[in-house]
Formats: structure tokens, C-alpha cells, sequence
């Protein structure tokens, strides 16, 4: 299998992601998350987005523990931002995704001060391949907090990125 499209290189590493145990998915999770509680944008950030882990992908939640935060939901070609306060709250979407009903509150993007941004690939300049539909690259066109790309180090890998993929300010690996 060749993997010189970012078609190839999403199925393939997904599979592998896929496949990783439990114990992998949270040893990476809490590495990333002790990382994280460390960095002083992280512990300044008044609002904080993060998303809900689907398919093996880096465990954040455990962040509502230490801060206020705020998940999205897709609306139209858009990501919305809503404060949760209990992960029970949440209604599953057209994609399957645990997110904040519609009569939650949305907060501006200019509000946003960090978001965590899922991936299933991360190349070593902190560009990103994701399920593809690009709703992260669209909300972080013209982002102006500080993005944070987290994965597991195994799926930090070169690739040709395209101009509407944008980089992440940091790359946690775990």
C-alpha cells in the first residue's frame, strides 16, 4: 500500500489507531494531559475548547477536572463552541459525535483562548490530517488564540500538506 495521498494516509493510520489497546490510548492520554496542565497558556486560558474523543483518539476530557470548557458542534460548515458543564449532557450528532445541544450558548471564536485539535496524523511542522472534512482547518483559518495539536508520537509523520491545511501553534505528542 502506497501512502502518497492524504486519502491513503488517513485509512491507514486510522486502522492503526484503531488498533491500538486501551492501555496505549490512556498511557499517550495522560501524557499529554500532564503536559498540558503545565503550560502556562493552558493554566492563563480563561476559555478552553477542546472535542470529544471517537475512535481511539487522545482523551482529553479529563481537562473539565481543572478548567471550564467549551466542545463543538457542526453547524453547517462551521464549528460552534458551547460551554459543558457534565459530559451527560451531551447529544450524539448526524456524525456521531457527543456534542452540546443547540439551545447551549455559543461563545464568539474570539473568546477562544486555546483549542486542543484532534488528528489522525500530524506532520513534524504541526499541520494536520483529520477525517476530512476540514471543519478544524476552516475554524482555525483565522484563529487567533493558541492551537494545540495533540496525537500519539507513532503517528507523527511526513506528508505533503496542501494550502488550506493550517498548523497548530504546538504539537503534544503522547
Amino acid at each position: 500500500m502506497t501512502l502518497d495521498t492524504k486519502e491513503a494516509l488517513r485509512a491507514y493510520y486510522l486502522k492503526k489507531r484503531l488498533e491500538l489497546s486501551q492501555e496505549r490510548v490512556k498511557e499517550a492520554s495522560k501524557k499529554i494531559l500532564d503536559q498540558l496542565k503545565e503550560l502556562k497558556v493552558f493554566k492563563e486560558a480563561s476559555n478552553v475548547a477542546i472535542y470529544f474523543p471517537i475512535k481511539n483518539e487522545i482523551d482529553v476530557t479529563e481537562l473539565i477536572k481543572v478548567k471550564r470548557l467549551l466542545l463543538p458542534r457542526v453547524a453547517n460548515r462551521d464549528l460552534i463552541f458551547s460551554y459543558v458543564s457534565s459530559y451527560d449532557s451531551l447529544l450524539k450528532s448526524k456524525f456521531g459525535i457527543n456534542e452540546p445541544d443547540q439551545s447551549q450558548q455559543a461563545i464568539d471564536k474570539a473568546e477562544i483562548d486555546l483549542i486542543i485539535v484532534p488528528g489522525i496524523v500530524f506532520s513534524k511542522n504541526k499541520k494536520r490530517i483529520g477525517y476530512g472534512a476540514g471543519f478544524y482547518d476552516l475554524f482555525l483559518k483565522d484563529y487567533k488564540g493558541t492551537s494545540i495539536g495533540v496525537c500519539f508520537s507513532e503517528f507523527i509523520v511526513d506528508f505533503q500538506s496542501s494550502d488550506y491545511d493550517i498548523a497548530c501553534d504546538i504539537l503534544m505528542e503522547g
